[in-house]
């Protein structure tokens, strides 16, 4: 509500900071898509672009192991 009222970037920073730990706008996506935090280290090295209605994977997702792949496949095309 602050935000709202001010536009203050800040109070945004510290809502997402409260939210979901990160401002990362990345980070954030992937969490909203119900991705761990702990896959989302690796995993964000084989993102090219995500935004609320897709995620577009790299061609390198080939690298990845059977029990990595099993975390992305249901966003795989």
């Amino acid at each position: 509500m602050y935000y709202e009222k001010t536009n203050d970037k800040r109070a945004l920073m510290m809502t997402n900071y409260i939210r979901y730990g990160t401002n990362n706008p990345k980070e954030i996506l992937l969490l909203r898509y119900g991705f761990e935090f702990e896959d989302i280290e690796w995993l964000a090295n084989y993102i090219v672009s995500i935004d609320e209605n897709e995620i577009i994977f790299s061609e390198n997702i080939s690298e990845l192991d059977k029990e990595q792949y099993d975390i992305i496949k249901r966003y795989v095309a």
